[in-house]
């Protein structure tokens, strides 16, 4: 899957808050054949996906390998996004596309936008 491995993990600050507005996350796992909609073009490197039980959401592209109108999931994926606020520390252990795979002092992981984070030095 494409992330950061543990020796190079982050660590990061959340700069501005960020509330989730996702209730049913979209969910595919390896080899799911998905349909394919559109490319993003505010989060430039994700695509609009169907999978096989008709759930749709974004997933980043190089997550997928696309032929035609359809795709095959090349690695297992949440779109889970995770709530955070001003100060929280996390812990990033993946980044694609404008957003970093996170997880919380409380153990919670999701997907955070980059733009709300400061990196540690």
């Amino acid at each position: 899957m494409p992330q950061i491995n543990k020796s190079t993990e982050k660590r990061a600050e959340v700069i501005a808050d960020f509330t989730s507005d996702r209730s049913d996350p979209f969910i595919m796992a390896e080899g799911d054949r998905l349909e394919f909609r559109e490319i993003s073009g505010e989060w430039p490197g994700w695509i609009y996906c169907i999978n096989q039980n008709a759930q749709e959401g974004w997933v980043p592209e190089s997550y997928v390998k696309i032929s035609g109108g359809f795709g095959v999931a090349l690695f297992p994926y949440d779109a889970v996004e995770l709530s955070v606020r001003i100060g929280d520390r996390l812990i990033v252990t993946g980044e694609d596309s404008g957003w970093c795979r996170c997880v919380a002092e409380n153990d919670k992981r999701g997907w955070v936008p980059a733009r709300y984070l400061e990196f540690e030095q």
